[in-house]
């Protein structure tokens, strides 16, 4: 088993149940986001082509330092994370006997947990033109506070009202092309899907991690954690179109359903 392991996904994908039922394993620095807004930070400065991967090479050394300081005798440590995939090759540079996993979620889910729940934090109107305006000024990257309301990557900088729910849908098919990309530098896959359903799958994901079922919290897989709203809510016509034509292609790719949860509108 490797020192550090990190747990990715796009946010909205099950990560923080993942999080919630080996939070109490003895012997594992297990985290939710370790040093969040300064990690997404990077990764849209190096989206926006603001940062070199030298840089951020340097801030992860100084980062995977903290994180040794920290450490007991033989422990390991965990981090589930929805920042560190923008730069997965940095990280893999610098945690080079880590263990990298990737959880994927059905679209629909993760982009309309998102969008309906997450108003003030996943785009944010305000946010969004703070980042626009750094774009636009050629300021220094330190103009740019580590703040994740605005430190995530535009894709679309069309200001109208869909702006948000496009920015949103880009984000979860960006995260899902990296994992595609970085499929070299990922050393499993799952959906979140089957690991809250299926307990085999679940054993042989635990197995993977070096852990076995005796010592984790199951409930966790079968119970959502991490939910702001106890509401599931759909896309009015316009918002699933949007949706689709930008989400359909690659949620069909990764193997999930195209009709996804919304099939009236697929008629």
């Amino acid at each position: 088993m490797t020192k550090y392991c990190f747990i990715l996904g796009t946010g909205r994908s099950g990560t923080y149940s993942i999080f919630k039922s080996l939070e109490n394993i003895e012997d594992i620095n297990v985290n939710h986001e370790s040093n969040f807004d300064f990690l997404l930070w990077l990764g849209t400065l190096k989206f926006h082509r603001k940062i070199s991967s030298d840089f951020i090479i340097n801030e992860l050394q100084s980062y995977k330092e903290h994180i040794d300081s920290g450490l007991g005798s033989g422990e390991r440590f965990f981090d589930v994370s929805n920042a560190l995939p923008l730069i997965i090759p940095e990280l893999k540079e610098v945690f080079k006997d880590s263990t990298i996993v990737w959880v994927s979620r059905h679209a629909y889910k993760v982009v309309s947990s998102f969008y309906f729940k997450f108003e003030d934090l996943m785009y944010p109107k305000v946010g969004m033109q703070v980042l626009l305006n750094f774009l636009k000024s050629n300021s220094g990257i330190d103009e740019l506070l580590p703040d994740k309301r605005s430190c995530r990557p535009l894709y679309s900088s069309k200001m109208d009202s869909w702006m948000r729910l496009r920015n949103i849908c880009y984000h979860w098919v960006h995260y899902e092309s990296l994992a595609l990309d970085y499929s070299n530098l990922i050393d499993i896959k799952m959906k979140f899907e089957d690991i809250s359903s299926d307990k085999i799958k679940i054993e042989e994901f635990l197995s993977f991690l070096g852990l076995s079922t005796s010592i984790v919290d199951m409930k966790y897989f079968a119970v959502p954690s991490n939910v702001a709203i106890p509401e599931n809510f759909e896309f009015d016509h316009r918002e699933f179109e949007i949706f689709s034509e930008i989400c359909g292609p690659l949620n069909s790719l990764i193997g999930y359903n195209p009709k996804g949860y919304k099939t009236v509108y697929l008629k």
